[in-house]
């Protein structure tokens, strides 16, 4: 039922710009949109989470767990001290931190079949390719590894070489898949960026404000 309903929409879409291309981007955005707010908590709490590792190790030196006479005493001042700190830091259990990842991944799933189920789709062209086929230039390929690259690099540059790695995977991969998929992830890898600095924005101005608050 609601696989049909996405595939409706990406047609109505579709007819409406008068590019299936178009449609596709339109149709990813809104979806990402939705999810924005949780994108928000998500990234909030990773900063929180990163904030107050220094300390947390501090505690873990302090009450070493791998000492051989360490007794239950200290296993639970650590413990309590350790439980302060996140709650004070206002950092989500690891349940609730994973949440708004973990709601995403099916309606992600969804979206993709939807798109892979949706003839009409193949059958149209964007740009000077087919989204059925494949580039005949190669140039989404190029521009495919380059956005996914960019991406990580800005999203997580801790994981440089693997971002690397996965970004010629998708390249390569490029070259036997229907294009449509190059132009959801390519999408996909846009919007995160430009999501990546409005919520560092966010997150910056609404820090600052509660800042000046507790000096008022």
């Amino acid at each position: 039922m609601l696989m049909n309903l996405l595939i409706d929409l990406v047609n109505h879409l579709g007819l409406l710009l008068n590019s299936y291309g178009l449609a596709i981007v339109l149709f990813t955005v809104l979806f990402r949109v939705i999810f924005f707010p949780l994108a928000i908590l998500q990234e909030k709490n990773s900063k929180l989470q990163k904030e107050i590792k220094p300390r947390l190790k501090e505690i873990d030196r302090e009450y070493d767990i791998y000492k051989k006479d360490i007794t239950k005493e200290e296993l639970e001042i650590r413990k309590t001290k350790r439980r302060q700190i996140i709650q004070e830091s206002g950092v989500k259990p690891f349940s609730l931190g994973c949440l708004p990842f973990l709601i995403q991944i099916p309606i992600y799933i969804i979206i993709y079949r939807s798109l892979s189920q949706n003839v009409t789709l193949y059958e149209n062209s964007f740009l000077w390719f087919s989204l059925g086929g494949s580039d005949p230039y190669y140039l989404v390929p190029f521009f495919l590894g380059v956005v996914s690259y960019t991406q990580m690099l800005i999203t997580n540059p801790q994981m440089k070489k693997i971002g690397m790695i996965l970004s010629l995977i998708l390249a390569a991969s490029s070259f036997i898949m229907p294009a449509w998929i190059a132009v959801y992830i390519v999408t996909l890898n846009i919007y995160s960026i430009f999501q990546h600095f409005i919520i560092k924005i966010i997150l910056h101005n609404g820090r600052r404000s509660s800042n000046e608050s507790v000096y008022l």
